[in-house]
């Protein structure tokens, strides 16, 4: 039997040769980057609800299908379509570049978040061809979406860097550990007023929603800004339906428990706020914990917390200071301002009123000198009516005498 042994094939072209694995490699690349702009157009807000339940278990395992409830993942799905925009632009940084291929990882990660990075990379080396930097990369995306929080292997502001020789959950701990933590609980009650949709309207503030939890109550005291994080629909599910996670779960109670307190779901002025911003998280409740009063029922954001309570020690600002607000705590502004208010109205009617009282007696005056002047022209009158009657002229010759 004749063996052929195929030879390799160079293309010839005016500069150089390239072999046949080189060809290879490029159309390999090229029918990479088509499946990737394919599949970029299957986002997962709009993917079908069996296909989005079915990546939801991938994170929360334990949920029933009767408790997903579309419209409170919305703002989530956004963040994970966002988080997956990257693998377009980017393709060769990642080996998976669809929500199928994330979820894998995501669910490798949630069963192996004790290993270390390298060992992770180790394990998804499969199918062969892709390179360790693509999987390093692809680990920290899953990561990211999983956490909401970000990760990456390079040191940044606000991300959770995650090194070759580090696990995932000793990366993750040390991030959320190095907030500090202020044990100083006095003025130990948190007034009810405390919202965020009072500290807007009377103070002054903005919010801008964040998909980063590590980022949650971070205040730019410049521009007036508190950040926000906004899924609590992540923070419910991880409650309601515990799973193992890097992020300790004291972590994530406390974190519900500031948006209970800052956006108290049963008051009214939250929930115009909430409407106003397009949110809908109000609908999920307290998350079954209740809206907890004391900074020492806070840890990891009491010093943010503190922060926003001392706020409230100012006096407010535009017409909102001359309300009396319901726990008191503007009093003092409060009654120094209307007292002002008051003597100065006072003072500006007494002014009023002696302005009249001048103008009426000057007016008096004026009638009284013009009464005068026609009472003075009567008697002259009367006098040359008397005078013209020759007998009564005789009898009062000092008035009827000749000039």
């Amino acid at each position: 039997m004749l063996i052929m042994t195929p030879r390799p094939v160079i293309i010839a072209t005016s500069q150089t040769t390239l072999p046949t694995f080189s060809i290879i490699k490029f159309l390999k690349f090229q029918c990479a980057s088509v499946f990737v702009i394919t599949m970029a157009k299957e986002r997962l807000l709009e993917r079908t609800r069996a296909q989005q339940f079915e990546f939801i278990r991938t994170i929360w395992p334990g949920i029933s299908e009767d408790a997903f409830q579309i419209e409170d993942y919305g703002r989530l799905f956004r963040f994970i379509d966002r988080e997956m925009s990257i693998t377009t632009e980017y393709p060769a940084k990642y080996s998976k570049h669809d929500v199928d291929g994330i979820a894998v990882y995501i669910r490798f990660l949630r069963e192996n978040f004790v290993c270390s990075k390298t060992h992770a990379i180790t394990n998804n080396r499969a199918p062969l061809g892709v390179d360790d930097y693509a999987i390093s990369g692809t680990l920290d995306l899953a990561a990211t979406i999983w956490l909401t929080t970000p990760v990456g292997a390079e040191i940044a502001s606000g991300c959770v860097t995650w090194s070759y020789d580090e696990t995932l959950e000793h990366c993750v701990q040390a991030h959320f550990n190095s907030a500090t933590i202020v044990d100083n609980t006095k003025g130990d009650i948190i007034p009810r007023s405390l919202t965020i949709a009072h500290l807007c309207s009377n103070y002054g503030f903005t919010v801008t929603w964040t998909d980063n939890l590590g980022s949650h109550l971070s205040v730019d005291w410049e521009n007036q800004r508190i950040t926000i994080y906004e899924h609590l629909i992540y923070l419910c599910n991880h409650l309601n339906y515990p799973t193992p996670t890097p992020i300790p779960i004291s972590i994530l109670e406390e974190a519900v428990d500031t948006i209970n307190l800052l956006f108290p779901s049963d008051q009214k002025r939250t929930k115009r706020f909430l409407r106003d911003q397009r949110k809908t998280f109000n609908r999920l409740g307290y998350c079954g914990r209740e809206r907890r009063m004391r900074l020492s029922d806070y840890r990891h954001w009491r010093e943010r917390i503190r922060v926003l309570k001392d706020v409230l020690g100012d006096p407010p600002k535009g017409y909102n200071q001359l309300v009396l607000d319901k726990e008191h705590r503007n009093f003092l502004n409060w009654a120094t301002f209307w007292t002002a208010f008051i003597v100065a109205l006072l003072t500006v009617i007494s002014i009023v009123f002696g302005v009249v009282g001048v103008v009426f007696t000057v007016r008096s005056y004026r009638v009284s000198v013009d009464s005068f002047n026609v009472g003075a022209q009567q008697l002259e009158i009367a006098i040359a009516m008397a005078c013209a009657d020759a007998g009564t002229a005789v009898r009062l010759p000092q008035y009827c005498a000749d000039p």
